[in-house]
């Protein structure tokens, strides 16, 4: 039997988005909850507190003992996931991005680093909006063509865009899928499905 949840059926929404944003949920049990539409509306407001706290609350040293337990428990996980390869089949996980043609599918998410791994598919014709990087984000396409402004970038093309760097509006014209590494966005992982 895995690890108790800081969390179970009957904890609210909101008690579930708080630890979420605070990084108190395992990264798969953070994967599941993220899914959830109720619990995704309330993750920018989280996120935005808690970066605030991390701001005007003084760091505090754990006590020895616990620093151990914590430090021998980081290493137990990282061991126990080291050795079990992660699998996202071909047809598995897409979701609907948002804008229409748009489509995603999570592949990871390190919460710790504030990252993810995603793969996006975008029909002909269709429109990625205008947007801000609030990281650095990098971009493979892996089939068709992406165009930003004008550059197009096609199969086998990767490009990386600073933190704070803007896109405007992207296009494709035959349709593209991409694999990015960018912020993770509590947002786009609860993304109605």
């Amino acid at each position: 039997m895995g690890p108790s949840l800081p969390y179970d059926a009957n904890t609210s929404i909101a008690a579930q988005a708080a630890l979420y944003a605070a990084g108190a949920i395992p990264t798969e049990e953070m994967q599941s909850l993220a899914q959830q539409d109720a619990v995704g509306d309330q993750f920018g407001d989280w996120d935005h507190t808690v970066e605030r706290l991390a701001d005007v609350v003084p760091a505090i040293e754990p006590a020895p003992a616990i620093k151990q337990r914590l430090l021998e428990r980081i290493a137990r996980e990282a061991t126990d996931a080291a050795s079990k390869p992660v699998v996202v089949r071909r047809d598995e996980g897409w979701r609907p991005m948002g804008p229409p043609g748009l489509s995603y599918r999570l592949l990871f998410a390190d919460a710790a680093r504030q990252r993810m791994t995603i793969q996006m598919r975008a029909e002909a014709g269709s429109r990625i909006p205008a947007h801000k990087h609030r990281g650095v984000e990098e971009c493979l396409v892996m089939e068709g063509d992406l165009s930003d402004g004008d550059r197009t970038y096609f199969a086998g093309d990767y490009f990386r865009c600073a933190e704070g760097s803007r896109h405007e509006d992207q296009t494709t014209v035959n349709g593209c899928v991409c694999v990015l590494i960018t912020a993770l966005n509590p947002l786009l992982l609860s993304a109605a499905s």
